[in-house]
């Protein structure tokens, strides 16, 4: 058994990796790496362009569906061919293989992204939730299973409005052991 440390597999805690080994073998092994980025059309994305993309994300598949990653946003910059570029901050520690291209992604935690009953997003900067109410009908693309209106679930107890709830602490409560000095009763 051998492995990599540091370089590529520093989004790893602890920094190791089989796939960071000089040359992993089996199974179409390659070393680890990740995309930096991606550059998309407005096209591609209605709700674009985006006022802030910091804290946003990017989930995406790994080519050939054996994994997704998920990424923070760092910034985003204007292309000469009017395309948007977004850089990757942390992430991309889900699925340990990785690569150097991505599949199929979407984009989430933004709030242009807030376009249906059900979603939210939390802006940490104002200290603010933002919450979307009501009904909207989708586009089914011609999916047969798909019910193209769509309503937010009335709340429990009638139609008082619903209670949103946040947590207080970090850790409740920690049990913290070693070998010459275990955790007992």
């Amino acid at each position: 058994f051998r492995g990599g440390v540091g370089g590529q597999c520093s989004v790893y805690d602890p920094p190791f990796s089989y796939w960071c080994a000089q040359s992993p073998e089996g199974g179409g092994a390659s070393q680890f790496k990740l995309p930096s980025g991606l550059t998309f059309r407005a096209s591609q994305l209605p709700n674009a362009p985006y006022k802030n993309v910091i804290g946003g994300r990017i989930t995406a598949w790994r080519p050939g569906h054996w994994a997704n990653w998920q990424f923070e946003l760092n910034g985003s910059k204007a292309t000469t061919n009017g395309s948007t570029e977004v850089t990757f901050g942390r992430g991309g520690f889900q699925g340990g293989r990785g690569n150097a291209r991505g599949a199929e992604w979407f984009i989430s935690h933004l709030p242009e992204e807030l376009d249906f009953p059900g979603e939210y997003w939390f802006d940490a900067h104002e200290a603010m939730l933002y919450y979307v109410s009501g009904t909207a009908t989708l586009d089914c693309k011609g999916d047969p299973n798909c019910k193209p209106k769509r309503t937010q679930p009335p709340p429990v107890g009638g139609s008082k409005p619903p209670t949103f709830e946040a947590a207080q602490l970090k850790t409740l409560f920690q049990l913290q052991g070693m070998q010459a000095a275990p955790v007992t009763r």
